[in-house]
């Protein structure tokens, strides 16, 4: 899956770095956590797939800029194993995902364009 825009996907990228308490507000955010966080939106956004979301571009933009935080939240619940983040914290933003995941999928399930076929 093609990546987004790079200040976008940075932002989501902190965000999630941020629930996990990784990095505070205006702190630099080391590039290795940030890498590894980005990647794991890619990750994030593949699952989707698997819930019936199907990409289009427009799609990636809408969800990178509407869904951000909680994408952040998938990001965060995807990352938070590799950090030792404390239990409470990885329950909360695993909460938080589940929730923003359904979100996710209803705004989807009522804006998604339908694609009929006919076969011959």
């Amino acid at each position: 899956m093609s990546t987004g825009s790079v200040t976008t996907d940075q932002e989501i990228a902190r965000d999630a770095l941020e629930q996990l308490m990784l990095v505070e507000s205006g702190v630099t955010v080391d590039p290795d956590d940030e890498a590894l966080a980005i990647s794991a939106l890619d990750n994030v956004l593949k699952a989707l797939a698997l819930d019936g979301v199907v990409w289009s571009s427009g799609l990636l933009r809408k969800a990178r800029n509407e869904w951000k935080q909680g994408l952040g939240y998938g990001v965060a619940d995807a990352i938070s194993m590799k950090f030792g983040v404390p239990p409470d914290v990885v329950q909360y933003v695993k909460r938080e995902w589940l929730i923003a995941k359904e979100a996710i999928v209803a705004d989807y399930a009522s804006t998604a364009e339908i694609i009929f076929t006919v076969d011959d």
